[in-house]
């Protein structure tokens, strides 16, 4: 088995009703200068969660010209020689909108996503869920050391 149907089997195990659990806490206004406390409770909700699930957890601030934003870094690891996955989603929304397709459907896939990938047999995970714009540059950037670093360390 590769890795690749390893992931693919896990993740078909996500049904519509996982995402809808997540997509409904999620799907309300959130952006930092309108709606800054759901905002920070979806950056909560996607830590906790992930803590939860035995992801080390971190955040790299991101200065912008709208304002800060986080990039939130959830990690697993696993064996020296274990496939990398990064997966990617912003959780911010547009000024007025409750942004349930930018993003919230993105985060609550991601967070299943997530799950499920926890879930025998364990592949190497890395969730990436950044705020837009500043936020996917940095996603980038994380990705490029993540990708050096597998390099160097031989895997694939």
């Amino acid at each position: 088995m590769t890795i690749d149907s390893r992931i693919a089997r896990a993740l078909a195990a996500i049904t519509e009703d996982d995402v809808r659990r997540d997509l409904l806490r999620i799907a309300r206004p959130r952006h930092h200068e309108a709606a800054p406390a759901h905002l920070a409770e979806v950056a909560a909700l996607v830590e906790a969660e992930w803590r939860r699930l035995g992801y080390a957890v971190s955040r790299l601030p991101v200065p912008s010209p709208a304002g800060a934003g986080d990039v939130i870094i959830g990690e697993r690891g696993g064996a020296p020689d274990a496939q990398v996955v990064i997966v990617d989603a912003h959780y911010d929304a547009v000024l007025g909108s409750p942004g349930a397709d930018d993003n919230a459907s993105g985060v609550a896939v991601l967070l299943e996503v997530a799950r499920a990938m926890t879930r025998p047999p364990h592949t190497r995970f890395d969730p990436v869920v950044c705020v837009d714009e500043i936020g996917k540059y940095v996603g980038l950037v994380h990705v490029e050391h993540l990708v050096t670093a597998t390099v160097t360390a031989g895997r694939s």
